[in-house]
């Protein structure tokens, strides 16, 4: 009988397991790593967006730029963040009177499993490439995580730098 009930749960869930998907690395056809002018091109065929065009685009600093655009229905507005021309975030702010927390993660589990980490104000799914996070606030954020390292690293060199430059010109006093 024990083996019975130990066959039957493994059945279960390894057929869970493969029902599940791997992360997407995006949103729609919107993908992470992609280059700025990809990420315009899908926005401008996208009706989930209402982009406008190249206004859009702001500088954040050096090597970075953003796409800030409106959504239409179930999404409010959404960000896109670039380093090196390369896509590393997307975040999508969600229209909480159409879609609220528990749905977002239910469907998430539905199609990912349970995530890797889980808070009162976020779920987290992530392997060595991708990050997906839900926040309460309605906020699904996706993350490069490669260039995101990459963009961190060099954000610690350029601290740093201004550190030395910083105890440089105390020493003078």
């Amino acid at each position: 009988m024990y083996k019975y009930f130990l066959l039957i749960t493994l059945i279960l869930f390894s057929t869970n397991l493969l029902a599940q998907e791997a992360l997407p690395n995006g949103y729609r056809n919107i993908v992470l790593g992609s280059s700025m002018e990809e990420v315009r091109e899908a926005l401008a065929n996208d009706t989930f967006f209402l982009y406008r065009g190249r206004p859009d685009a702001s500088m954040l600093f050096e090597d970075s730029t953003a796409i800030e655009v409106r959504g239409a229905g179930f999404i409010h507005r959404a960000f896109f963040l670039f380093y090196n021309d390369r896509l590393y975030n997307i975040t999508l702010e969600l229209n909480p009177n159409m879609l609220d927390f528990f749905t977002i993660y239910q469907t998430f589990v539905a199609n990912y499993g349970e995530p890797t980490d889980l808070s009162p104000s976020r779920a987290l799914w992530s392997n060595d490439e991708i990050e997906i996070t839900i926040e309460r606030e309605l906020f699904v954020k996706y993350i490069d995580v490669a260039i995101f390292n990459e963009l961190r690293e060099s954000s610690n060199i350029q601290d740093n730098l201004q550190n030395m430059i910083r105890d440089n010109f105390l020493s003078y006093f």
